[in-house]
């Protein structure tokens, strides 16, 4: 990838490659070379997401009635 692409691009990229695939149409060279891409391109995706989740808070309210914001993987954990 020579730019930094965003996530709704490389989502479209993905799907792009997915239905060229599914196809069966191209050659085995192009279909390992998409294969290779495809998976750069979930590698990337699921970089994006663990970077989102990590930035993404909750507003909670304590037993006082003060506000606060939890990270959300506090929130994960409390419902495990």
């Amino acid at each position: 990838m020579d730019r930094e692409l965003s996530f709704e691009e490389a989502i479209e990229e993905l799907e792009e490659i997915t239905n060229k695939m599914e196809k069966g149409e191209i050659p085995l060279e192009k279909s390992i070379e998409l294969y290779e891409k495809a998976k750069k391109l979930i590698k990337f995706c699921e970089d994006k997401l663990s970077n989102v989740e990590k930035r993404i808070k909750e507003l909670k309210k304590d037993e006082n009635g003060n506000f606060y914001l939890k990270d959300i993987e506090e929130i994960d954990e409390e419902s495990d």
